[in-house]
């Protein structure tokens, strides 16, 4: 489970030091002025701990109204001061967790905080979301970005797969040193692609591979993405890559889960989702083509669900296509 402090004391994170021990719990620190963005980051149910010392009454005040309106989490105020005259309130209004200055002393055990943990219990996914599964498995939000992304964690993410087109054709017309100039330009042109909806570059040969989307469990926009792709494929063709000739590629994209591995690490992964977007790409797919799963268009931006066609089904998958501009 998910614990984050927010304090600015060094003293305050070591009484922590249990909790950062446990096996059973991750602990991620910050500095206060960090809550309101980093909150948004946070997998639904994670434990939020905060420290409110030196805090005047009216940033309390407006600390304690805001942590009561986030539904998604559980929180503890750390009070050390004793400014908090009604402890009582604070449950009342969705807290789960108080520690003054001798319990907070008395050191944050992982047996204190399995207590806090049931006087609010739910489980973790997105509300909203259709039955918060998706692939036939529980959407397990990777976030927004790549922050709270752990190695060794199964997440929910955005699985796109790229490859250029008609490899056998352009090995035999250009020289190495064109040959690897593409490679390294279509790589390149990706990954700049991609940065905007911070999409990483996890599985990649020399003429393609698969790319992860952090997935919020909500919205994902990264189909966006493909669709630009598509469109800008003859502009790739004459600005990146220096050659007299136009290039074309392929793309699938789907949602689902797998355990996360650091780039290179990744030989021994076993994940449904990935073996759909593999076979997606490389058995259906057709060339100069955008594919997506009918049930991950769902969850794409509402601008682009026009733009697609059923063409079939394939592993228990429903597939549309890209309607591509003459």
């Amino acid at each position: 489970m998910d614990i984050v402090l927010f304090t600015d004391r060094s003293s305050v994170e070591k009484q922590f030091g249990p909790v950062k021990r446990s096996r059973s719990h991750d602990l991620q620190c910050y500095p206060r002025s960090e809550l309101r963005n980093r909150v948004k980051t946070f997998d639904r149910g994670a434990f939020l701990y905060v420290d409110i010392a030196g805090f005047t009454d009216d940033e309390r005040g407006r600390l304690l109204t805001y942590l009561a309106r986030l539904t998604d989490y559980r929180y503890g105020i750390i009070d050390t001061e004793g400014k908090i005259k009604d402890v009582a309130e604070l449950f009342h209004n969705g807290a789960s967790d108080y520690l003054n200055r001798s319990l907070l002393g008395e050191g944050m055990s992982a047996k204190r905080l399995g207590r806090a943990v049931l006087l609010r219990s739910f489980e973790a996914g997105v509300e909203g979301s259709a039955g918060a599964t998706i692939d036939g498995q529980k959407i397990i939000p990777s976030g927004h970005d790549w922050n709270t992304v752990r190695p060794g964690h199964e997440y929910t993410f955005g699985m796109m797969y790229i490859e250029l087109d008609g490899q056998s054709i352009f090995k035999n017309k250009l020289s190495e040193g064109q040959l690897n100039s593409l490679m390294n330009s279509f790589k390149r042109y990706i990954e700049r692609s991609i940065a905007q909806l911070a999409g990483k570059i996890w599985i990649w040969n020399d003429f393609g591979g698969l790319i992860l989307f952090p997935y919020d469990g909500r919205q994902s926009e990264a189909p966006v993405i493909c669709f630009r792709l598509m469109l800008a494929r003859k502009i790739f063709s004459v600005e990146e890559t220096g050659l007299d000739m136009i290039f074309s590629y392929r793309i699938a994209f789907h949602i689902g889960n797998t355990v996360y591995k650091r780039k290179g690490d990744t030989g021994t992964i076993v994940s449904k989702s990935i073996n759909t977007i593999f076979h997606l790409g490389q058995k259906y797919l057709h060339e100069g083509q955008f594919y997506i799963t009918e049930e991950t268009l769902k969850f794409s931006s509402e601008g682009i669900k026009g733009s697609f066609i059923q063409v079939g089904n394939y592993e228990g998958h429903d597939i549309l296509r890209m309607r591509l501009p003459l």
